[in-house]
């Protein structure tokens, strides 16, 4: 049975098994744990916070008590009866909170035991505020009271002193019970690992060893023994594949040795065939190479033909570069012809118009002649004037002097109007001056401006004979270009013939080439064919040395 368990299937269980304990262990753990923390919560709000609460009523109540024992055996006081007010009312307050705690019927009763005899205790501490004594029986009566007080007080502490015990024997019960589940589970978990662990480990030796023992035989070379392929598990499924690699071996190595006596049959007959092979493929041989003779003949006259051909080229293309030459330059002139032709009119129509201006200044030099002569008469007037102030200004000094002191006024207006007149009259001399001058630089100006319209007249003819000259040139150029332009074409035509010469030329050339080439490499191939029937034949030698070797070594085996 465990033979047939497989070995993921024993890996999964072991996982499942530990992570059973581990989760058992977790979920025990951590509900103890949580029960312990219970208990302990428990503890302080039931047991402790009672006891705590208990103690300060019992020690209220003691304060109470020592106060009244002072107001028995002294004089009244009032700070004393304050004092007992005030905790009376604080055991009255604490006994609430204590009562609205969660409370058993056993601190129920104490309770109510102890709030009854407070009633009936406090009475009687209002008799002795009151001055009353208290003697015999009464005495007797309210110190039983305090007694039962005290009683009932101890009880609620010895009951909570009772709860905390048994929460803390319940905590303890509880820490050696988890303890226990614990070490008992982990001990089952770990012997139960133990088990599975030991049973997988003795199922995984003896599936390997018999596996290695399959091994050692095919290792031999015996491939004829039997293999056991009922086990279910990962070992029975390589055993199933083991015993398919060796059938298919046998049936491969059968096989191989099959087909080396066949291989050594035919690389018998392929020796054979080889020689005779080799004796045609010389034969080949040599007529091939009497082809290639022939064709690398026939391509060195057709390299002496494109030699030709290329020198003849060379002297076209010169040819065809001089006329382009020719050809531009003719282009050139007429484009400078054309382009002088506009300069030259353009200079023509300047010398025009600068001969029109050369009219217009001249006429205006006339003109400033004319007006320079009606200045000078101007300046003339001008002296005359200037001449008769003067003689005026004379007669004007004589009647002043004559007048005396009335005519001396008159005669400073009379001397300042003579100075006027003689300022003025040096003014127009020297106007007429500078007139006479202009006049004179006017007639050069004149005379300079017909010698220069001469000039331009001549200039002007001279350049109208040029644009005429011009135009002959550019119609005669005008008349070349189109024969250029004709030889042109007509030696790129040429050129593109030659070519076309040179282009089959080298084709042939090339052919010629590639049939020597092809007639050498036939010869090579013939010789590498010959080389080859010669390695054929010794690969087959070598084939049927290695197929006999084969066979041997196939023989090894025991199918």
């Amino acid at each position: 049975m465990l033979k047939n368990i497989k070995i993921i299937n024993s890996i999964i269980l072991m996982v499942i098994l530990s992570t059973v304990v581990s989760l058992s262990i977790a979920i025990i753990g951590y509900n103890n744990m949580k029960t312990i923390n219970s208990n302990s919560s428990s503890m302080y709000t039931i047991a402790l916070t009672r006891i705590i609460k208990t103690e300060e009523i019992r020690q209220t109540f003691l304060n109470i008590r020592l106060n009244v024992n002072r107001l028995s055996i002294s004089e009244f006081n009032d700070d004393d009866v304050a004092a007992i007010d005030n905790d009376y009312s604080a055991i009255n307050k604490m006994v609430e909170d204590y009562e609205n705690l969660s409370l058993s019927t056993i601190e129920t009763n104490n309770l109510s035991e102890f709030k009854k005899d407070s009633s009936a205790y406090y009475e009687q501490i209002k008799n002795l505020e009151k001055g009353n004594k208290l003697y015999g029986i009464d005495l007797e009566k309210f110190n039983q009271l305090g007694v039962e007080m005290q009683l009932f007080l101890d009880n609620l502490v010895t009951y909570s002193s009772n709860t905390a015990n048994t929460l803390h024997n319940d905590n303890m019960s509880l820490y050696i019970r988890s303890t226990k589940i614990f070490f008992i589970t982990f001990f089952i978990g770990f012997i139960l690992q133990i088990l599975v662990s030991s049973s997988i480990i003795l199922v995984i030796r003896k599936s390997i060893k018999e596996i290695m023992s399959d091994l050692d035989n095919v290792a031999r070379g015996d491939f004829s023994f039997e293999i056991n392929t009922d086990l279910k598990n990962e070992f029975g499924r390589m055993k199933k594949s083991l015993k398919v690699t060796i059938s298919n071996i046998s049936s491969m190595l059968e096989e191989v040795r099959n087909s080396a006596n066949v291989v050594n049959i035919q690389a018998t007959n392929l020796l054979g065939a080889s020689d005779e092979m080799s004796s045609s493929a010389q034969e080949i041989n040599a007529a091939v190479q009497e082809v290639a003779n022939a064709a690398t003949e026939q391509s060195s006259d057709l390299m002496n033909v494109k030699t030709s051909l290329d020198s003849f080229a060379d002297s076209l293309d010169q040819i065809t570069a001089s006329i382009n030459d020719v050809n531009s330059n003719i282009h050139n002139i007429s484009s400078m012809a054309e382009d002088s032709n506009s300069k030259l009119e353009f200079l023509f129509n300047s010398i025009r118009d600068v001969n029109e201006s050369f009219d217009t200044v001249r006429n205006k030099v006339v003109q400033l002649d004319n007006h320079v002569e009606q200045v000078n008469n101007i300046t003339t007037i001008i002296n005359s004037i200037a001449d008769q102030t003067d003689l005026l200004t004379l007669n004007a000094a004589i009647e002043s002097a004559r007048a005396g002191e009335v005519g001396r006024g008159f005669s400073v207006v009379a001397e300042e109007i003579r100075k006027l007149a003689e300022q003025s009259k040096v003014s127009a001399s020297n106007i007429s001056g500078l007139i006479t001058n202009i006049n004179n630089e006017a007639q050069i100006a004149v005379k300079t401006t017909d010698l220069g319209k001469d000039s331009l007249n001549n200039q002007s003819v001279l350049i109208e004979d040029s644009i005429k000259s011009f135009a002959l040139i550019f119609k005669a150029i005008n008349t070349i270009l189109p024969r250029v332009d004709n030889i042109n074409k007509s030696i790129e035509n040429i050129n593109i013939e030659k070519d076309l010469i040179i282009s089959k030329t080298l084709d042939i050339s090339g052919v010629s080439e590639e049939n020597a080439a092809s007639s050498e490499e036939i010869a090579a191939s013939v010789q590498q064919i010959n080389s080859s029937f010669n390695d054929v034949a010794t690969s087959a030698q070598t084939l049927s040395n290695l197929t006999t070797s084969m066979m041997n070594e196939v023989s090894k085996f025991k199918l």
